[in-house]
């Protein structure tokens, strides 16, 4: 063990496991955050249920209890997945274009995300040493809308929402940048996110507080993993 790891408080070396470990001394020296947004900053969840089951009308498909949908959730990147599934014969371009217009109708409707209470925190004081970028599946103009809604756009230095290939787009804005694989990283709420972080040459770091639960992230083997961005607020500060 280096010098440098020794120099993490005793407790994290009990409690965090080794490979864990390096990928906190590795954020030492990160350079970019790339982030995802909902199940990370902001709590959608009912605003996108209630999408889901929209859609599921419109495309005569049965609708399902929350904890059902969060079922299929499970095997789902994105939208497009999750109704590719349910047998929809529709063009991707399609079925996104019908998400994005559901979920705007939902929040016209007053079912509206809220943010996570330590994102505003967290995103404050990464901000003052770190970029970050937020590269998410979700619809880019309502990305747009609630990064100004939370009062978060001085954080935040590139937002690209609609993102269907996380990994594609993340290998992009990696090269372009000539970052390091322990210069950036990219932290989702989803197993998918931890292999498009991993495909994209950077650290992974997995965020148990969205529609991926704790041992599924578990499994995916991120770099790091972690229960909320107050845990990692604290793991970036070492």
């Amino acid at each position: 063990m280096s010098c440098r790891a020794c120099s993490l408080p005793p407790y994290s070396l009990r409690t965090v496991h080794r490979l864990e470990v390096e990928a906190l001394m590795r954020l030492a020296s990160l350079k970019t955050l790339y982030i995802d947004w909902s199940g990370v900053v902001s709590n959608d969840m009912l605003a996108v249920y209630e999408a889901s089951c929209r859609l599921r009308r419109q495309f005569n498909l049965p609708i399902v209890s929350r904890a059902e949908w969060l079922q299929k959730c499970l095997g789902a990147a994105n939208v497009r997945d999750e109704f590719r599934k349910a047998g929809v014969a529709l063009t991707d371009d399609q079925i996104f274009a019908a998400y994005e217009d559901t979920y705007a109708a939902v929040k016209e409707d007053g079912i509206v995300p809220t943010m996570y209470p330590d994102a505003y925190e967290f995103l404050a004081e990464t901000a003052r040493h770190h970029r970050i970028i937020v590269v998410s599946a979700h619809p880019h103009a309502e990305l747009k809308n609630e990064i100004e809604m939370y009062g978060v756009e001085e954080f935040i230095s590139i937002a690209a929402g609609s993102v269907r290939n996380k990994p594609l787009r993340l290998q992009t804005m990696h090269r372009l940048a000539r970052h390091a694989r322990h210069e950036a990283a990219y932290a989702g709420d989803m197993s998918a996110d931890v292999q498009a972080a991993t495909l994209a040459g950077m650290l992974s770091i997995a965020v148990s507080t969205g529609y991926h639960p704790h041992e599924l992230l578990k499994a995916a083997r991120p770099d790091l993993l972690v229960s909320s961005l107050t845990q990692l607020r604290g793991h970036m500060r070492r």
